[in-house]
This record gives structure tokens, sequence and C-alpha cells, in this order.
């Protein structure tokens, strides 16, 4: 199972270099590293929620009562919040 990182690091590849070379297994170490780098920045950078992200955690909270799934839903709900939606 793919960590994090690693999920970052296709999409951002994937994103970037579409019409170049869309296999990520296919690239070399350096470049491995390259998007692995590029992913650590980016989960980076979500580590501080904006306010619209708090509030949409916050709301989330009082409306998935005391659900298993319950955190996986806040954070869906605050990456939801971080791109706008």
């Amino acid at each position: 199972m793919m960590d994090m990182v690693e999920r970052v690091a296709r999409a951002l590849h994937k994103v970037e270099t579409a019409a170049i070379c869309a296999d990520f297994d296919a690239q070399d170490a350096y470049m491995q590293e390259y998007w692995f780098e590029s992913a650590r920045a980016a989960l980076a950078a979500l580590r501080e929620p904006t306010e619209a992200m708090i509030r949409a955690g916050n709301n989330c909270l009082v409306l998935c009562d005391d659900r298993d799934d319950r955190a996986a839903l806040v954070f869906s709900a605050m990456i939801d919040a971080a791109e706008g939606r």
C-alpha cells in the first residue's frame, strides 16, 4: 500500500508530465526523489489549515456524530475546503 507521500508524488508527476512521461516507475531514482520532495512540500503546506478548513472540519465534527470514520470525514471536508469546494 502506498503512503501519502508516494500518492501525492505520483499525482504531481502525472499532472506535470502527462504529455511527456506518464509512467512514474520509469523515472530514475533522482527524478523520483524530486517528486517525493515536491510531495513532502505540498503536504507540509497543508500542515497549517486555513480558516475555511478549520470551519469545515468543525462543521463536519458536529454533523458526523460518533461514526467510526469521523476522522476521515473531517479530513476530507478540510481538504475540500482547501480546494475551494
